[in-house]
């Protein structure tokens, strides 16, 4: 029986960041009419082998070929759509040489999206459709880009982490659909369930390289997980071990908290106690800082309390008491146009019951902070971005902690940071935690640095908790099959 055609293969691909191996000497291939899953834990190196395999970025080492000169699109997680434009505006907008009516517009999108098995009309804003309807309009995006060719090669990039039930289902079908069409599919996902059932093939890299090339029916959730983890996995039935119990009222307690990704999320955090939340992409680990802190964008339901206070919005989390490090610090929590000092004063200038000082002050109290944290700077007056992620991050985490905050979350702490300023940064925390009974919640989707810096680690799946362990009496390799 002779086998499906390749029309996208990588070869010894490898590819270096400063002194990081991103990529060892990778090769895999997608043929027609198959859907080839790629899969890891955090940090294996999926998203640059991604990049690499749409061009995005160049290989240092070894090729990048499309042999049945396929046609290639690609669909993210985060869409990339326009939500103020119309379906047809962000289809037909990416058509080379294009001069369509409107009525000619319509037809093409209708033709594609009833492809899909999908009915959409073209003039909605993409804005107003639910996420399940936004994701078959980018799949469109990319047939439309990939045109009629007779080969064609569609990289779906963690897309279905952001669908729930029946939208799952439904996007699962129409890539079923496009395998029938002969289009090569490059599904990247963590959840070992979808890949599973749908894929013809696997790909499993760990650490930058390819541990294994495998028929999905060759699989099962057991051998999947341990060949990307490299450990054994527990039984299937692990019983979460009771947590130490710790003296007096808890100083967070959260019931039932839920959003558009998260439900029935129930946690209690005492003084002095770090406790690690963890997950995969889509999983609704990485909404809870943000709910947590009372944000009002969204479904937001439940209650959470901290210091005896109800916790409704991000002002009424902070004057209870509690401060937050997003994950993305360059959009949400620094202003890129101003200094240093400035980005430390944050939050400490005027208003009621906020700090009123003298500038001479601030330079004060501003250079003791960047002395204590190790802030590598040209001094008060430098500009934020002069500095490094690392440097950035423990300005951010001083400015938290010289409010003296009973509750401090924290969300992807050493991200995009060096060696050095991970651990400084981590062992501030310690420090914080032990010395000034600050409860720490700690939210990262890497779990062997959550385990290694927590006293318990919460595991997410699918928007529910799924464990409760204390570090110091469960075993970290049992985790591995919950969260997946």
């Amino acid at each position: 029986m002779t086998e499906p055609e390749v029309l996208l293969r990588a070869e010894n691909v490898s590819k270096w960041f400063g002194a990081t191996h991103a990529l060892r000497a990778v090769s895999t291939e997608v043929r027609a009419g198959e859907i080839h899953a790629l899969v890891g834990a955090n940090g294996s190196g999926k998203s640059t082998l991604v990049k690499a395999l749409c061009g995005a970025i160049t290989p240092d080492e070894g090729s990048i070929t499309r042999p049945g000169v396929a046609a290639l699109g690609a669909v993210h997680q985060n869409l990339g759509l326009f939500d103020e434009a119309t379906v047809r505006e962000n289809v037909c907008g990416v058509l080379e040489h294009r001069v369509l009516s409107t009525a000619r517009e319509n037809a093409v999108v209708t033709a594609i999206l009833d492809r899909l098995g999908v009915s959409i009309a073209p003039d909605t804003p993409v804005g107003a459709l639910p996420i399940d309807q936004q994701a078959f309009v980018a799949v469109a995006r990319a047939l439309a880009r990939m045109g009629d060719a007779p080969a064609a090669v569609l990289v779906v990039d963690e897309v279905t982490s952001v669908l729930r039930g029946t939208a799952a289902r439904r996007f699962a079908d129409v890539l079923v659909r496009l395998r029938s069409r002969g289009i090569g599919i490059l599904l990247v996902s963590h959840d070992i369930d979808e890949v599973l059932e749908l894929a013809d093939r696997v790909t499993v890299i760990v650490d930058g390289a390819v541990r294994t090339v495998r028929a999905a029916r060759d699989l099962d959730r057991r051998a999947l997980i341990e060949t990307m983890t490299g450990s054994e996995v527990a039984q299937p039935t692990v019983r979460a071990a009771v947590p130490e119990r710790r003296a007096g009222e808890p100083v967070l307690r959260i019931a039932g908290l839920g959003g558009d990704f998260v439900h029935g999320f129930d946690l209690d955090v005492h003084a002095g106690e770090i406790v690690g939340i963890v997950g995969v992409p889509g999983s609704g680990y990485a909404d809870l800082p943000a709910l947590i802190a009372g944000a009002t964008g969204g479904h937001r339901s439940g209650r959470v309390v901290l210091a005896g206070r109800p916790v409704t919005s991000p002002s009424g989390f902070a004057e209870a008491g509690g401060r937050m490090i997003p994950a993305d610090r360059n959009r949400t929590a620094l202003v890129g146009s101003g200094s240093v000092l400035e980005n430390f004063m944050l939050g400490h200038r005027g208003g009621p019951g906020r700090w009123a000082i003298r500038p001479d002050r601030e330079r004060t109290l501003v250079d003791r902070a960047l002395a204590a944290f190790g802030v590598k700077c040209e001094g008060p007056d430098a500009g934020i971005t002069s500095l490094s992620g690392g440097n950035q991050q423990k300005l951010i985490l001083a400015r938290c902690l010289q409010a003296a905050p009973r509750v401090l979350v924290v969300h992807e702490a050493t991200q995009g940071v060096d060696i050095k300023a991970r651990a400084e940064l981590l062992r501030h925390l310690h420090f914080a935690a032990a010395e000034r009974a600050l409860a720490v919640v700690y939210v990262c989707g890497d779990l062997t640095e959550t385990w290694d810096n927590v006293h318990r680690v919460v595991a997410v799946r699918r928007g529910t908790k799924v464990a409760d362990v204390a570090t110091a009496t469960a075993s970290k390799d049992a985790l591995h099959q919950l969260l997946y």
